[in-house]
């Protein structure tokens, strides 16, 4: 029997589990022998008056035979012993999904004087799972906590079920079961239509088939638009790496979905990084390739230049070489007439008859006007002044200064 805990918190409410236990739309069908939603509901509030961080423990269990509802309270009421909580109060729910049946077991953290205990609740849960496997016969499964298990027993004075137990022990610890991902990721991954199980299948096959190679997997992971990544925690885990889809949605961690050490995972992860990372000659290629492309563009280039520039060629007769040039004479001729001509007034036979006679009265008027501008007073003409301008003014202001 596989048990799993998961503790609800007040801040979130009670909607979330009690839509997943009450009314999963996935199972086939759904007996609630104990409980409701207005029990969770009033838990909750209990736990927000209380002000109790955690409001409800959901505990699943998932049987590996067949259980009848007793056996299955049975169960329930011994996990309530366990953890101190009053069996009365509690929400027992029953699934049946594709031909088998697992139960959920809802309790409310506060226990009108006291809190569930919360003290390696994990090993506890598995103790009592194993427990009713023997008092049921069934085949024992083995769990990640067998040893302090099997200790605890013997301990106790059960040597005959701490000896069972102690046989499901592996002689390496690798090889202790551990779980993949939580539950809580599971509910958020069925949420966003994303089958856990069936990628962590595939994340197996591709570390099987990369023969225990990181650069290899990681190829694998790529044909499925996966990614491994550092993880974000900053404790003693912190070189453990975290496989994801390209939209950031967490799939679990590498370590626990390829049943890893993390011993084994360091030295992979040296190994990895020792290795000298091929040379991608991809952008060498493009660089060479555009390359080629510009000496192409510039040698098509070079010989369009090349069939524009017109040289004679030696052959020609005297007779080819003289309509050559009167050829081109007549198109010099053409461009001139369409071009505008430049010309000096010194020249003017090479204006038009009109421009020629506006250029002759331009110029007539010109030296008119020039002859006007350079003429000088009548008596300054006759007379002349006795002496320059600057000496008569010295004149006339050192008589102002004398008078």
């Amino acid at each position: 029997m596989i048990v799993q805990e998961s503790r609800i918190k007040t801040r979130s409410g009670h909607q979330a589990v009690s839509r997943h236990v009450l009314s999963g739309p996935k199972n086939e069908a759904i007996r609630i022998l104990f409980g409701s939603d207005y029990l969770l509901k009033d838990w909750m509030k209990e736990a927000r008056r209380e002000n109790i961080r955690y409001g409800l423990r959901h505990i699943a269990f998932n049987p590996s035979e067949h259980m009848s509802d007793g056996q299955l309270t049975h169960f329930a009421n011994q996990i309530c012993r366990e953890l101190g909580a009053d069996p009365d109060r509690l929400t027992l729910v029953i699934h049946q999904k594709d031909g088998g049946t697992h139960g959920h077991l809802l309790l409310p953290e506060w226990q009108d004087d006291h809190v569930l205990s919360s003290r390696f609740t994990w090993q506890r849960l598995e103790k009592i799972a194993r427990l009713e496997e023997l008092r049921l016969g069934h085949d024992l499964v083995s769990g990640r906590h067998d040893k302090a298990i099997a200790k605890a027993l013997r301990e106790a004075g059960n040597p005959e079920a701490a000896d069972r137990i102690a046989s499901l022990v592996p002689e390496e610890n690798f090889a202790r079961p551990v779980s993949a991902y939580t539950s809580q990721a599971r509910r958020m991954t069925e949420r966003q239509d994303f089958d856990l199980a069936a990628a962590r299948r595939e994340i197996m096959a591709f570390w099987e088939k990369s023969g225990n190679d990181l650069k290899t997997f990681r190829r694998f992971l790529k044909t499925k638009n996966w990614r491994m990544r550092p993880g974000d925690r900053t404790d003693r885990r912190r070189e453990a790496h975290v496989i994801e889809t390209d939209d950031g949605m967490l799939i679990g961690s590498f370590t626990r979905l390829a049943k890893v050490r993390m011993k084994d995972f360091r030295l992979l992860l040296e190994e990895e990084a020792s290795k000298p990372s091929p040379v991608d000659l991809r952008p060498v290629v493009k660089r060479l390739e555009r390359r080629e492309t510009l000496h192409q563009q510039r040698e098509e280039r070079k010989r369009e230049n090349e069939d524009l520039i017109w040289a004679p060629p030696a052959p020609l007769s005297v007779l080819d070489r003289h309509r050559l040039h009167d050829h081109a004479q007549r198109e010099v001729d053409a461009l001139r007439k369409r071009l505008p001509s430049i010309g000096s007034p010194g020249h003017p036979k090479q204006f038009s008859k009109g421009f020629q006679i506006y250029l002759q009265d331009w110029k007539q008027e010109m030296q008119a006007a020039r002859t006007v501008l350079n003429a000088r007073h009548p008596l300054e003409r006759r007379y002349g002044p006795e002496s320059p301008l600057d000496i008569q003014t010295d004149c006339i202001l050192r008589m102002m200064r004398e008078g």
